[in-house]
Parts: structure tokens; sequence; C-alpha cells
């Protein structure tokens, strides 16, 4: 659930970038502290109102992002934890940023909400940005996310999603969990086994994860 949403945040700049939004392109082009205040604003708002488990997910988020628990996240961190998911994925076709650096996707983040101007990410303002990019998906969007990280980690590119390739790409991001674990878990969504799933499959098991919470039987105290 953690790598999902993750995906989530970062294709919001993407998605943002490609309607032409200032702050989701570069610095210098007119986005302004009040538009920062306002975005920060609306973000809180939608925060205030997601489930225990989606919140739950942000503050995970935030906590690896903040390599120094100190509270202040600066944009080379955000812009290493990028890189450390992208390095996971080598070999593939497509990555967790697509074309774009992590340091351009870590300076729009912050600037999205940075409403102090401080320049850096601090649990408040996360709060905002992962609300907002959260927010207003379209199936669309879902569909057109959940295709790319089907592609991932379909390593031999022939549609089907095994459990061996999920194990073995959770063992590359340092999720920890076992076969018997993803096994569990695909059992407990389509109550039989299932030792491969169709990109259709994948797809709607992927949404599960996404809308369950932490004490339902799909999370198994575990968080893709």
């Amino acid at each position: 659930r953690y790598y999902v949403r993750l995906r989530q945040i970062v294709a919001y700049v993407s998605q943002r970038a490609k309607h032409g939004e200032s702050w989701a392109i570069s610095p210098g082009t007119g986005w302004t502290r009040d538009q920062a205040r306002a975005a920060w604003k609306r973000g809180k708002r939608l925060f205030n109102t997601l489930p225990h488990n989606q919140k739950q997910v942000i503050w995970h988020i935030f906590e690896t992002w903040d390599m120094n628990n100190d509270g202040s996240v600066q944009a080379d961190e955000i812009a290493e934890n990028l890189s450390k998911l992208i390095s996971a994925n080598l070999g593939s076709s497509d990555n967790i940023l697509g074309e774009r650096d992590p340091e351009v996707v870590a300076a729009a983040l912050i600037r999205l909400v940075d409403y102090d101007g401080t320049g850096c990410m601090c649990w408040d303002k996360c709060q905002a940005v992962a609300a907002l990019a959260f927010s207003k998906k379209t199936e669309k969007d879902v569909k057109e996310e959940t295709d790319a990280f089907h592609q991932i980690v379909d390593r031999d590119g022939n549609g089907s999603i095994t459990v061996f390739e999920l194990t073995e790409w959770l063992t590359k991001i340092h999720q920890g969990m076992r076969e018997e674990d993803i096994a569990s878990l695909l059992y407990h969504h389509f109550d039989s086994s299932k030792p491969k799933l169709t990109k259709a499959e994948f797809h709607e098991w992927i949404v599960s994860l996404m809308q369950s919470s932490p004490a339902e039987p799909a999370a198994h105290g575990h968080g893709i």
C-alpha cells in the first residue's frame, strides 16, 4: 500500500505538469506564497476527511522521507528516497518517476505547499500534498497508475504476474515479505489460490489494497 500511494503522489506531479500548473513544472514560473497557502489549506481539509488507514500510510511516507528524524525534510532527502525506489526497478521500462528527475519531483512537491517559504517539507505540509494527490482520482487515473505498476513488476513481460515476481520486487524495495505472505493476501482477496494474476486481476487487487484498512485481513500486518 505504501508504494502504491507513493506512486500516486509522484504521478500527481506529472499529471499537473501536463496541465501546465506552474508549481509542477519548474521554479520561478509564478507559483506564489499565497497560492501555496491556498493549496496547503485545501489539502489539509482533504486530509481531515481521509480514513485512518490512509492517514497511516501518509505518515509512513513522511517517516521514510524524514531520514534525520528531525521533522523537517529537505528536497534532497525526498529525492534520495525516490532514487532508491528507482534503483529497485532497474531493468524495467518504467519507473516511479517516468522521465522526471527525483530532484525535480521533490522540489515540486515542496513548492506546491510551501506557504512559509522555508523550502522544506514538514508533517503538516506532507498531509496536504498527499491528500491532494489522493483526491479526485478518476478510473482512468487509477488504471494508468496500476498499469504502470504492473509493468514494473512483470519482469518477463508476459502479461501475468506470479507470486515469485511480486516477492522478488518487494525484496528489492526492502518490504521483507515472503512468498507465503503474498499468497495469503491473494487468497484472502480472491477466495482461491492464485499462483499468478492476469493484468485485470492485478488491477483489482491493487485497488482493494488501497481501499482496505490495516485492521482488515487483507493487510495481515503488511503493506505494499
